[in-house]
């Protein structure tokens, strides 16, 4: 017997990179649990990676000086936002036909 057919649709991808993008939800609703995973681990283990960086740099170079590298702890979360968005117009741009012959 045949395991349950999961027919995955183009449409509920495409909300959930809007919606869940930098958490992964796209890539595991397509299946892809590597890739989930990754953006997970980069979204929710940057916040407290980004905020040790700026107190360290407020300890060590002082409230003037640590304006540059707190400005660093941006720069993660500008990169992921910028991946979400290219996977939303990589969706939005593919052929029904290509989406089902890779995801379904």
């Amino acid at each position: 017997m045949a395991g349950p057919v999961t027919h995955r649709s183009r449409e509920m991808a495409l909300v959930l990179c809007f919606l869940f993008g930098a958490l992964g939800g796209h890539w595991f609703y397509l299946g892809r649990l590597t890739w989930g995973l990754s953006y997970l681990a980069v979204t929710v283990l940057w916040f407290p990676v980004g905020m040790a960086l700026t107190m360290m740099a407020r300890l060590l170079l002082g409230e003037a000086a640590s304006g540059a590298v707190g400005g660093l702890t941006f720069v993660v979360p500008a990169l992921l936002l910028a991946v979400v968005l290219y996977d939303l117009v990589c969706l939005l741009c593919m052929n029904p036909a290509d989406f089902d012959q890779r995801y379904n």
